[in-house]
């Protein structure tokens, strides 16, 4: 008889000594090893983005505050700028200030409820410069005169924080400004 190719061979080879190997998958141990590793890298990587997530929202909060408080500083400054005169200067509340805008127009800039509450903002007469995201925390707006001959300045110092904790960590901000007033 003559061998048939296309029939299988079915005959078991035995490696020496005798006995059939039966290594068909992988240990228990294997297995509780890469599961281990696995759950070892998910950890680490669930942990890396959860720390993105909070970094993004601090700086979320981070420029709400800044744009608030840089908003609020823009129009103090302009305001002063062409103001024709600050009374009295200096003034003897370093939470209101009072000039004269440049129509001759008695306006005020003033530091409501700062430390009071969670509410504290700056006001222009009675608009409100800052939005309700943001608590101002301290805020000193005087005007000084150095020396005689020479135009007073108004000292600005603010320091800021976003109201709403639940978009993440608290985020402030403390800022300073020298306005020099140029109409006297």
């Amino acid at each position: 008889m003559h061998k048939d190719s296309t029939k299988p061979n079915h005959q078991l080879s035995l490696p020496i000594g005798g006995q059939i190997s039966m290594q068909k998958g992988f240990s228990l141990l294997e297995m509780v090893v890469v599961l281990s590793v696995f759950a070892l890298l998910a950890v680490i990587s669930s942990q890396a983005l959860i720390l993105t997530l909070q970094g993004a929202k601090k700086s979320s909060n981070l420029a709400t505050v800044r744009e608030n408080v840089d908003f609020a500083m823009q129009i103090i400054e302009r305001q002063l700028h062409n103001a024709s005169e600050v009374t009295p200067c200096p003034n003897v509340d370093s939470q209101t200030l009072t000039y004269k805008d440049q129509n001759g127009e008695v306006s005020t800039f003033s530091c409501v409820a700062v430390g009071e509450s969670e509410a504290g903002y700056i006001a222009s007469s009675s608009a409100r410069l800052t939005s309700g995201d943001v608590a101002v925390t301290a805020c000193s707006i005087s005007c000084i005169e150095d020396s005689p001959g020479l135009p007073p300045y108004v000292q600005i110092d603010l320091a800021a924080r976003n109201t709403n904790v639940d978009t993440g960590p608290a985020s402030s901000i403390t800022t300073s400004t020298r306005v020099f007033l140029r109409n006297y």
